[in-house]
């Protein structure tokens, strides 16, 4: 039989001598979690005769109590982390060796300025883990809970802060007579300056709006909060792109209160215009804040702005020479060269002033001549193309000018090269010349299988015959089947060794697909069945075309 236990301030219970003298032999007793002081066992026995008789002692308990023993914090030394971001503090642990797996600390983290973040373990296992995340965080768990969501101590700077933190640890235990530990974690949060990225010089034209290009601002740990950009100049006014988050945009200064990537996409379209009638020097002065407290990170920069005369145009704007119509053929060679034939050029008063000219063609690509003198140039090569220059380096440019049409377009009215010629002072010449693309007649095309294995006195369909033209039309074609020992078919048509027939495209495909060959009676050997199409000329110039493709045949497997 099982043992019975009985554990109670007072037990009663009933059995032999022998048993109850066995379990007086391993009394013990515990006294209540925090007691110190007497206490008194009282032990009574009654016998079970008719007239029952009994005895009572007592013995004299005095209970000391135990020596209290604090929890012991461990604190790494002093950490250094970076504005801006989050950065898991290790090292810190608790130890208490008076506490129990199941007794509980209580511990409290706090800090000045910024975030703690934990996450305590689930409690019962299965459950979800509790996750803290404040200034201050007072939480009660066992001590290996404790440590364990300390190993994941995630520390969080206010933003844009850049002084000393301190992280304060107290651990305190559950005792009815509470003993703690206190330590300290010394944190300095780093900040790393903006820097500015800027031209050394840039260069205007009074009372013209200015590109100010190469301005770029660079921030390690300004994340995504904001910056503050001052751009001043003396004698003119400044614009960015958007006026959200700008202020002063249109004037003298413009102040931009944003994050590093629109701060950057605003400096990118900057634009610079002088005060009518001012030349001479003035200064883009930039300053950038990345606004951290209460040490401000920060960085400047001076870009000269020299301001010139605008240039005074010349009498008359740009003449374009050219000839009115050109004529290709579709698909010729690729190209057809407007010069020395079929010349374009440009006059202009000033030898030296940039011009501007754009070409466009609808249906065509465009390639220029000699390139090697020109100031800048884009889209060589296709229906547009963009170049600048002087006027000697333009009509090198225009001399050796090529325009291919595109691949198989032909149309006599539809196309069109544009010479627009801009001389940047307010002055633009434009030539139309039409394009007289005339068709080309296209040769057809034959698709046919390789090489086919008929069996003795067998027929056989030969499948995969197709032909392909791309200009035929609604034209007829000629079709020519043939074979030297045997008979070739089609619906309608054969056997025969030759069969000829001509009908539009569609209808030569649908026969094609019914093509029979059949070796001449015990025909054992090589043969070739020649299959020939003719276009016929239907359309574009250079009279009919064919083509011819043979099918090798193995009859017999030979």
């Amino acid at each position: 039989q099982t043992p019975v236990s009985y554990t109670n301030s007072v037990i009663t219970f009933t059995d032999t001598l022998a048993n109850v003298n066995t379990a007086l032999a391993g009394l013990t007793y515990k006294s209540s979690s925090g007691y110190a002081g007497t206490d008194t066992l009282t032990v009574t026995a009654v016998d079970q005769a008719p007239n029952p008789g009994s005895d009572s002692e007592t013995v004299a308990i005095t209970v000391t109590a135990s020596p209290v023993t604090a929890p012991d914090v461990t604190v790494p030394g002093a950490q250094t982390v970076p504005q801006n971001a989050t950065s898991t503090i290790t090292g810190i642990y608790i130890s208490d060796e008076g506490a129990s797996t199941a007794e509980k600390l209580t511990v409290t983290l706090s800090v000045s300025h910024g975030t703690l973040t934990i996450q305590v373990p689930a409690t019962p296992p299965g459950s979800t883990p509790v996750t803290y995340s404040n200034s201050v965080i007072t939480f009660t768990d066992t001590l290996a809970n404790v440590n364990t969501a300390l190993a994941g101590l995630i520390y969080t700077p206010t933003a844009k802060y850049d002084s000393t933190d301190t992280l304060t640890v107290t651990a305190v235990d559950q005792s009815p007579s509470p003993v703690s530990d206190t330590k300290t974690v010394a944190i300095t949060v780093t900040n790393e300056s903006p820097t500015i990225n800027a031209p050394i010089t840039a260069t205007a034209v009074t009372n013209t709006s200015t590109a100010i290009a190469g301005i770029r601002l660079a921030d390690p740990d300004i994340a995504s909060t904001n910056m503050a950009v001052t751009l001043s100049v003396s004698y003119g006014v400044l614009n960015v792109p958007s006026s959200t988050n700008v202020t002063g945009n249109g004037t003298g200064t413009v102040v931009i209160n944003d994050t590093l990537a629109n701060v950057n996409s605003q400096l990118s379209g900057l634009r610079y215009t002088s005060n009518a009638r001012y030349t001479g020097i003035d200064t883009l002065s930039i300053t950038a804040d990345d606004l951290s407290t209460p040490t401000a990170g920060t960085d400047a920069e001076q870009v000269p702005i020299t301001v010139t005369s605008a240039p005074t145009p010349v009498a008359s704007p740009p003449t374009i020479n050219a000839p009115s119509v050109l004529s290709v053929n579709e698909d010729n060679v690729g190209v057809v060269q407007f010069g020395p034939s079929n010349p374009i050029s440009v006059q202009y008063a000033d030898t030296t002033t940039e011009l501007r000219v754009t070409l466009t063609a609808n249906n065509g690509d465009l390639t220029l001549g000699w390139k090697g003198f020109l100031t800048s140039y884009t889209g060589d090569g296709t229906p547009k193309v963009n170049f600048t220059g002087p006027l000697s380096a333009i009509n090198y440019a225009l001399s050796g000018l090529k325009y291919a049409p595109l691949h198989n377009y032909f149309d006599t009215t539809d196309d069109t090269v544009t010479v627009k010629v801009d001389d940047q002072l307010g002055q633009i010449n434009t030539k139309a010349i039409a394009i007289n693309v005339y068709s080309v007649n296209d040769p057809p095309a034959i698709t046919a299988p390789g090489t086919q294995d008929i069996a003795l006195n067998t027929s056989k369909l030969v499948s995969g015959v197709s032909v392909y033209d791309a200009d035929v039309g609604a034209g007829s074609m000629k079709m020519t089947l043939s074979a030297l020992h045997g008979t070739v078919s089609v619906t309608g048509l054969g056997p025969s060794a030759n069969i000829v027939f001509t009908d539009i495209l569609g209808q030569v495909n649908t026969l094609l697909g019914t093509l029979t060959y059949t070796p001449f009676n015990n025909y054992w050997g090589p043969d070739w069945l020649t299959i020939t199409a003719d276009d016929q000329g239907n359309s574009g110039a250079g009279g009919a075309l064919s083509a011819t493709k043979k099918i090798t045949l193995r009859v017999g497997n030979y």
